[in-house]
């Protein structure tokens, strides 16, 4: 791994299910295996507009128990990554909530960027009600297929470029 300047937290939300574990071994550029499948962080080196290196830490939030201490979870996060499964309503419906934890946990105004993944599946959810979501949240949308790949590293990108810009490295 090369020299990183700064290290950039982003945790990943969502319900369980929603394909969080796959964006992150798509990100990573790594086959999809039972070691991805497991992993519940991942660094790699990201460069900026601006040419700046930092090492991106990509917390995925471990639905089984939770995070036994959220605020270590949250601590020093600059990004927050919402995600839901298009084809299943129930996980669009939680996003505010998880959008809501986010936000008093993070204590400071930190980047969000909404993923809408499965997008080659039937969606539940009106794409209207999605952009009113994410506009809610100043937050850019994304339509991912993190099986194929599909938007994954420009909707990762999008809220590491948004850290960068605001100048929270």
């Amino acid at each position: 791994m090369s020299q990183a300047s700064e290290q950039l937290k982003v945790c990943i939300l969502g319900e369980e299910g929603v394909g969080k574990r796959t964006i992150l071994g798509c990100f990573k550029g790594d086959e999809l295996s039972d070691e991805i499948l497991s992993v519940e962080k991942m660094v790699k080196d990201f460069s900026s507009k601006d040419s700046a290196l930092c090492e991106v830490l990509l917390w995925r939030w471990p639905f089984n128990n939770g995070p036994r201490d959220m605020e270590s979870y949250f601590s020093n996060a600059k990004g927050i990554i919402l995600v839901f499964d298009i084809s299943r309503g129930n996980t669009f419906d939680t996003i505010s909530r998880w959008a809501e934890l986010a936000e008093s946990q993070t204590f400071e105004d930190v980047p969000m960027v909404l993923i809408a993944n499965k997008s080659d599946l039937t969606p539940e959810v009106d794409r209207d009600a999605i952009l009113e979501v994410a506009l809610a949240l100043d937050a850019p949308c994304f339509m991912t297929n993190a099986m194929t790949g599909e938007n994954v590293r420009e909707s990762i990108e999008t809220v590491l470029e948004i850290i960068c810009e605001q100048g929270r490295v």
